[in-house]
């Protein structure tokens, strides 16, 4: 039997100089043929602008394409691996992935990540020194947001009052953390180190999206999420 439905895919959202609409529908019909095959998932990146120095293409904005391939499957999850969280505001990326979840039927996948290109954070105003405190920030808004509480908060980068966001689905899109320790080369914008922030924030959500160099024994699990027994925990991971 094949086991195909453990398994997803990254959707092709690069784009070059020149792509059209024979492009666009190549997209879409690669969503569709996804879900035929039987596959359990489609994953898509985050690049605000592009970064000639890894990468020959530019991408599509995430949730956009996502929202493109919810509107040709039915069955499929749908995630993004990963989304930078500081170049966004929670309260606006809470309503997108709520109006996500309600529309597509709760099979919203929220990848979430800090992020390493400076370009793009110099882009939106945002600090890259402070990337990892926002996106802590992020989680504590977004979270109860997703979950339909209505929300005051401050912070040092954030503050919201009696904030509510609609509308609200049965329940909230699950939430995966990225991150883990980098190749020691050079060239990498990231050091080899698995940051015990990064560990925090996988254990306060619902599973870890690791680096390929970043195995599962990397990761001791000393503690629990809040909630589930002693001893016991919980993880789902998408391996690029």
């Amino acid at each position: 039997m094949s086991e195909i439905g453990r398994f997803g895919v990254f959707l092709p959202s690069y784009i070059w100089e020149g792509d059209g609409p024979e492009r666009a529908r190549g997209i879409k019909h690669f969503a569709q043929t996804v879900e035929d095959l039987g596959f359990d998932s489609i994953f898509i990146t985050d690049h605000l602008l592009a970064a000639k120095r890894f990468y020959s293409a530019s991408f599509l904005e995430p949730l956009s394409a996502l929202a493109v391939a919810a509107g040709v499957t039915s069955r499929v999850r749908l995630g993004t691996s990963i989304l930078i969280m500081p170049l966004r505001n929670p309260v606006l990326l809470a309503k997108e992935l709520a109006t996500m979840q309600f529309l597509s039927e709760n099979r919203m996948i929220l990848g979430a990540g800090v992020g390493w290109n400076d370009a793009e954070y110099v882009a939106v105003g945002v600090q890259k020194n402070e990337r990892g405190k926002r996106t802590d920030e992020m989680l504590d808004i977004m979270i109860p947001l997703l979950e339909g509480a209505t929300v005051t908060y401050h912070g040092r980068y954030y503050s919201v009052v009696d904030v509510f966001v609609e509308p609200k689905a049965s329940q909230r899109p699950e939430i995966w953390i990225g991150g883990g320790s980098q190749l020691a080369d050079p060239k990498s914008p990231d050091l080899p180190k698995f940051a015990e922030s990064v560990k925090a924030r996988v254990l306060r959500t619902d599973g870890w999206i690791p680096r390929p160099t970043s195995w599962p024994r990397m990761f001791s699990v000393t503690r629990c999420r809040p909630g589930m027994p002693p001893g016991k925990s919980q993880w789902s991971g998408w391996l690029a």
